[in-house]
C-alpha cells in the first residue's frame, strides 16, 4: 500500500513538473530532450496563444452608435442612442455607463449608471432636467437618451463608456446645434 501511494505521489509530481517544464528546468532528474531553440519556440507559441485569446475575448464586447453625427436646431429635442453587447439574462449588478459631452478643458456628464443604478446627481448642471433615459430598452443593450430644449453649447463630441461582465468599450458621436 505504501509503495502504491508513493508511486501515485511521484506520478502526480511528474505531471505537475511536465506543465512547469516549459518554463523551468526538468524535474525528477529526467533529461529535457528538447533543444533550446525548440524550447524557446514552444514558449513563444504558448505566449502567442495567450495573447490571441485575450485579444479575442476583448473584441467580443462592442459599443456602437446608431448615428455618428446628429444635426438639430436650438430649442428642439433629440434622441441620442448607443447599443452594446448584452446577454439575455445578464446581471446588471456589474453595469457601468458614463455618457459625457467632451467640452474644452472638461467633460460634462450627461448620463451615468453605477452598478445597474442610474446616478442622476452626477449629471452636469448644463443638462439638469433636460435628459431622460429610456429604461425599457436598457436591458436590450440600448442606451437611449432624450435631450430636450437643445442649446448651442450642447454641440460637441459625446462619448459613452460601457462596462459589463462582458467587457468594456465606448462609442462616440457628434452633435451639431444650429
Amino acid at each position: 500500500l505504501r509503495t502504491a501511494i508513493r508511486s501515485e505521489q511521484l506520478e502526480s509530481r511528474h505531471q505537475q513538473c511536465m506543465v512547469r517544464d516549459v518554463f523551468t528546468q526538468p524535474c525528477l532528474g529526467k533529461a529535457d530532450n528538447r533543444r533550446p531553440a525548440e524550447r524557446e519556440k514552444m514558449i513563444c507559441r504558448i505566449l502567442l496563444l495567450i495573447i490571441l485569446n485575450s485579444c479575442l475575448c476583448a473584441a467580443t464586447f462592442v459599443v456602437n452608435v446608431t448615428q455618428s453625427c446628429y444635426q438639430a436646431e436650438e430649442n428642439h429635442n433629440i434622441t441620442l442612442e448607443w447599443t452594446f453587447t448584452t446577454r439575455p439574462h445578464g446581471s446588471w449588478r456589474h453595469l457601468f455607463i458614463l455618457c459625457e459631452l467632451i467640452a474644452p478643458h472638461r467633460e460634462l456628464v450627461l448620463y451615468q449608471v453605477h452598478e445597474g443604478v442610474e446616478v442622476s446627481e452626477s449629471q452636469d448642471e448644463q443638462f439638469s432636467g433636460r435628459v431622460q433615459s429610456d429604461k425599457d430598452v436598457l436591458r436590450e443593450g440600448r442606451i437611449r437618451l432624450h435631450v430636450s430644449r437643445l442649446r448651442t453649447e450642447d454641440s460637441g463630441l459625446y462619448l459613452c463608456d460601457v462596462k459589463t461582465d462582458e467587457g468594456f468599450n465606448s462609442g462616440r458621436c457628434r452633435l451639431n446645434i444650429s
